[in-house]
């Protein structure tokens, strides 16, 4: 009787073939997640940020100004880059720009503008610190605040008006330090000796935001109108600090003077009209009024002047006289 039952040899070798394929299989299936050795560990996806420039030297800027320049930040990564503070450590520089918080994309940057003020003379420096996901930045800056020598005259022009010759008028001239520095007035000239500047002796230091008074007076020796130009040598300027002043002296007395003292007209023929001329000249140094006139005789007459008229020192005028005889015989007037 043939047994259809294999035998336990055969069975023993189809269960080893099963085995060896199981563990093919399972071999292969590691194989295909396993590290290679040598190979590098990836690199995982960050966002990185970057500044430029990472210094600032703002060389020097005249206190009470200004000097800005540009920072850039520039996301350097993969990953978006969030900007979450920006810190500057010194009054004297500012950041203006993007409000913060800020997402910067891979590849893209913000601009920022980054000024310094100064409010002193001297160096002064800060760092701005800007805050992120990726590292905490720092950024530096450094500058000096230049001090300034300013002036300021008060008033910058004098007039004087009219002042009597031989008397005197003065004003108050007021000299300020407008800057952060000393200032130094050096020198005071005039170029009139009709015009006198009186107060504190040069050289004079005035400090920041103080001022020194001097007196500016005017002292005609004679009539007319004076002219000068006050100039001022400091540390501020380059050529000195000029004030103009000018005045009238007006004369004391008034003199009138005629000519001639006294007119002959010889014979003439009744009936007949002869002109004489005759001259009025102010020769005092006050301005005077010619208010009237009056003539006091028969026969004579004037012309071609009228009362009510004023001559300056020095100033003339001409007019007539003439004369008519109405009867025989010698005749005489007078004009006052």
């Amino acid at each position: 009787m043939i047994s259809s039952r294999p035998s336990n040899t055969k069975l023993r070798r189809v269960h080893s073939v099963t085995l060896l394929a199981i563990l093919s299989l399972l071999l292969v299936g590691c194989a295909g997640y396993a590290i290679p050795h040598g190979s590098p560990t990836p690199t995982p996806q960050t966002a990185t940020i970057s500044v430029s420039p990472s210094t600032f030297d703002f060389s020097k800027v005249p206190v009470g100004q200004s000097a800005s320049q540009k920072l850039q930040v520039t996301n350097t990564g993969s990953e978006p880059l969030k900007i979450t503070s920006l810190a500057m450590s010194s009054p004297a520089f500012r950041i203006t720009g993007p409000a913060v918080p800020q997402t910067i994309l891979p590849g893209l940057s913000l601009e920022y503008s980054v000024a310094f003020a100064p409010t002193s003379p001297g160096t002064a420096s800060a760092s701005l610190s800007i805050g992120s996901n990726a590292t905490v930045t720092t950024v530096k800056f450094a500058g000096i605040g230049e001090g300034t020598n300013n002036i300021s005259v008060s008033p910058s022009t004098f007039d004087f008006s009219k002042v009597p010759v031989g008397q005197s008028a003065s004003q108050k001239l007021q000299v300020t330090n407008t800057g952060s520095d000393p200032l130094q007035v050096t020198s005071l000239s005039m170029s009139n000796a009709a015009f006198i500047i009186a107060g504190p002796s040069v050289p004079r230091t005035i400090l920041p935001g103080l001022s020194i008074d001097y007196s500016v007076e005017f002292v005609p020796t004679s009539p007319g109108v004076a002219s000068a130009t006050l100039s001022i040598g400091n540390s501020a300027t380059a050529s000195a600090a000029t004030v103009k002043c000018v005045g009238t002296g007006e004369g004391t007395h008034a003199n009138l003077q005629i000519t001639p003292p006294s007119i002959s007209f010889g014979s003439e023929k009744l009936q007949t009209t002869t002109t004489k001329n005759v001259t009025l000249q102010n020769t005092g140094d006050a301005n005077m009024t010619v208010s009237g006139i009056t003539l006091v005789g028969a026969g004579f007459g004037y012309s071609d002047l009228s009362p009510g008229f004023s001559l300056s020192p020095n100033q003339k005028v001409t007019f007539q006289i003439w004369f008519k005889p109405q009867t025989k015989g010698s005749a005489s007037a007078t004009v006052s």
